[in-house]
C-alpha cells in the first residue's frame, strides 16, 4: 500500500503518468522487498514470479480474509465486503466458505437468499470467461490455474454445505433445500475454454465424485452421526449418483485415508 502511495504521489508532482502507476507499484515492491497490494492480476504475476514464495502479491479479496482473522472487521463485513468486490465485476475471486455460510445464515429459513443467488451467477460469469486460463503452466508440479479454480470452488461449496448441516440452527428440511440448491446451481459449470470432450469429462464424471469426496473429508464437523450421513445422502440424491458409485466412492475414500 505504501508503494502505491509513493508512486500516486509521484503522479501527483507530475513525474509519471497514469499508465506508468502499476508499473512503479511493482518496481518499488520489488526494490523495497514488500509486498504488493494490488488487484490487477498482471501486476501480481510480475512480482510473483520475481519474488518466488507465498503473500508477496495479494489482491483485495485476501486482504479481506486477513481483517477478518486479525478481527478488523466482522464476519459479515467481511461477506459484504466480498459481495461488493463481486457487484464490481472483479473476476476469479474465490471466497472462503465462511464467506457463504455467513450469506446464507441470512436466509436460514428460506435458503439460498438473494445474496448466495448473487455469488452464483458471479461464479457462472467467471467459469464463462474467456480469460480463465486453462493451459498448463510451468509450476512443480505442472498444473493448470483455470482447473485449479474450478476445482477450489467446488471444494469450497461442498465444505459449505457440510457447515450449513453442522449448525443446529438450520432445520434438516432447510438444509436439505440449499444442499439440493447448491448442487444443482452453485456448483461451478465447467469452464468455458475447455474443448467439449473435457466439458464432458469433468462436468458428468470427475466433478460429481469429487463433491462427495471433498464433503466426506470434512464430514465430521457434523457432530450427529445420523445428521452427517443424511448430509452426504442429500449431496448425493441431488447429485443424482446411484447407490453403486456412491459406495464406490465413499469405500474409496475409506480405503485411501487408511493407508
Amino acid at each position: 500500500v505504501a508503494h502505491v502511495s509513493s508512486a500516486a504521489r509521484r503522479l501527483e508532482d507530475g513525474g509519471i503518468t497514469n499508465s506508468d502507476v502499476p508499473i512503479v507499484a511493482c518496481s518499488l515492491a520489488i526494490q523495497e522487498n514488500v509486498p504488493l497490494l494490488a488487484d490487477d492480476r498482471a501486476c501480481q504475476m510480475v512480482v510473483l514470479n520475481y519474488r518466488k514464495g507465498a503473500r508477496k502479491a495479494f489482491g483485495t479479496d485476501r486482504l479481506i480474509v486477513a481483517l477478518e482473522q486479525s478481527g478488523a472487521v466482522s464476519r459479515d463485513e467481511a461477506a459484504d465486503a466480498f459481495t461488493t468486490l463481486m457487484g464490481w465485476r472483479y473476476r476469479f475471486i474465490l471466497p472462503p466458505a465462511w464467506v457463504l455460510k455467513t450469506l446464507a445464515d441470512r436466509f436460514e429459513d428460506n435458503p439460498p437468499g438473494r445474496q448466495l443467488r448473487d455469488v452464483a451467477r458471479y461464479l457462472h460469469d467467471c467459469m464463462r470467461d474467456v480469460g480463465l486460463f486453462i493451459g498448463i503452466e510451468k509450476t512443480s508440479p505442472p498444473t493448470s490455474v483455470g482447473l485449479r479454480f474450478y476445482a477450489e470452488w467446488r471444494r469450497t461449496i461442498a465444505e459449505f454445505v457440510v457447515e450449513v448441516w453442522a449448525d443446529d440452527r438450520f432445520s434438516d428440511e432447510s438444509a436439505e433445500k440449499l444442499t439440493r440448491w447448491a448442487m444443482t446451481e452453485f456448483l461451478p459449470s465447467v469452464p468455458g475454454v475447455m474443448t467439449q470432450p473435457q466439458q464432458a469429462h469433468v462436468g458428468s464424471v470427475y466433478a460429481p465424485r469429487m463433491v462427495i469426496v471433498d464433503a466426506m473429508l470434512r464430514i465430521n464437523k457434523v457432530g450427529d452421526a445420523q445428521r452427517g450421513n443424511r448430509a452426504l445422502r442429500a449431496i448425493t440424491d441431488a447429485l443424482g449418483i446411484d447407490d453403486a458409485d456412491y459406495l464406490k466412492t465413499v469405500t474409496g475414500v475409506i480405503d485411501y485415508a487408511s493407508t
